[in-house]
């Protein structure tokens, strides 16, 4: 059964919070590459290799120049630095170093006759290194042009579902700045949505071996979104209250949504990963609904808390939930029919009675589309059928 048919619904509210914009963050990357002549004139050169070396993060991306000698890369990652390696047969390799994309600068480069040899990744590193050592490209950047450029381009990545670039990038973040909020907050969110995406493929896996990979990498993303979640919310309680409403209200907001990630990380690791972990879900559900301020987002969170109890075989902390759901409100049939499946999963034949009392009270009442129908009903045939 693939994760979206599991009644939990994954908030995007988060996204929604920390996402600055949803265009993409990419650039153009142009030049153009000229052979010098015996006798010292230029030609443009056709041809030839161009390879961009992402120096901040592994990266190389690869393309010819056309026969007017003209190179393009149309798409680059705009938060990136990269060395600009050219080469081709007979001559001599030539780079530029610490190069932007999408700042509207060409660049051109001349070959020399020689080896045809290529740069390598650890030449174009050690070339960039060098640069900055003397000479800074394109200004110094300060702490919060950095953080707001990894920033971006994190959350733009998530916006393209690019899992493994957010992640990688808001990593960095997490490393630079390690108390940062929305870098811990959106790390977790981005590892929550790629392990999500490898348990629908390792459902769908052709053979064992793709399928245990596939599950042992999505348990392990969960894992560390609920540990990135949790540093996010240890972090966000240090903030000072601000004096200002709007400051506040902005606060409150952020550790709302927060809040939220961490609670639907722990639910994922409960369900999939470790089910002894439940009381920490518990906790994480007791510190949202005190900053939650909608009534019905409460008793939602409250429900798929108890669904991943009962999915967990969490019974005794699924039915003392759930009673205390009922005790809030006896007509919640959420409620109703999670308690009963809880009475009956704990096979106590003198709980019966009980938990058909439930069972049937949800079947009589319930819509007949309601997603926990027809699980009730079987729960509800197999108690008669026990009679």
């Amino acid at each position: 059964m693939s994760l979206k048919q599991h009644r939990f619904v994954f908030s995007l509210i988060a996204l929604a919070v920390f996402t600055v914009t949803a265009r993409a963050q990419v650039g153009s990357l142009r030049g153009t590459v000229g052979l010098r002549q015996p006798d010292g004139k230029e030609v443009a050169l056709a041809d030839a290799a161009v390879d961009a070396f992402r120096i901040d993060l592994p990266g190389l991306y690869k393309t010819k120049t056309n026969a007017q000698g003209e190179f393009v890369y149309a798409g680059l990652p705009y938060v990136g630095t990269y060395v600009i390696a050219v080469s081709a047969p007979g001559t001599k390799p030539a780079m530029r170093a610490n190069v932007k994309a999408g700042r509207e600068e060409q660049f051109h480069l001349v070959l020399e006759p020689g080896d045809g040899r290529r740069i390598t990744s650890e030449e174009a590193k050690a070339a960039a290194a060098d640069a900055r050592n003397t000479s800074p490209v394109n200004g110094a950047e300060t702490l919060d042009q950095l953080k707001n450029r990894i920033f971006r381009a994190g959350n733009s990545a998530i916006v393209e579902k690019n899992y493994d670039q957010a992640i990688k990038l808001f990593e960095e973040g997490v490393s630079l700045f390690p108390q940062e909020v929305a870098f811990l907050a959106n790390l977790s969110f981005a590892l929550r949505f790629r392990g999500l995406e490898r348990y629908n493929s390792a459902l769908n896996a052709r053979n064992d071996d793709a399928r245990e990979q596939l599950m042992a990498a999505a348990k392990n993303d969960f894992q560390k979104a609920a540990e990135s979640a949790t540093r996010a919310t240890d972090a966000i309680k240090l903030e000072p209250i601000p004096e200002n409403e709007g400051e506040r209200n902005r606060l409150h907001s952020t550790k709302l949504n927060v809040l939220t990630g961490r609670l639907e990380a722990l639910r994922l690791v409960v369900s999939f990963v470790d089910a002894s972990v439940a009381t920490k879900a518990l906790a994480a559900l007791d510190d949202y609904l005190a900053a939650e301020d909608d009534p019905w987002r409460k008793v939602k969170a409250q429900n798929d808390i108890g669904l991943m109890l009962l999915q967990s075989k969490n019974i005794n902390l699924a039915t003392e939930h759930f009673r205390r759901m009922l005790v809030q409100d006896q007509n919640n049939l959420d409620a109703v029919a999670g308690f009963g499946l809880a009475l009956f999963e704990t096979g106590n034949l003198g709980k019966a009675s009980e938990a058909g009392a439930y069972l049937q009270k949800f079947v009589d009442e319930a819509s007949p589309d309601h997603p926990m129908k027809a699980r009730v009903i079987a729960a509800l045939q197999t108690l008669k059928s026990r009679r």
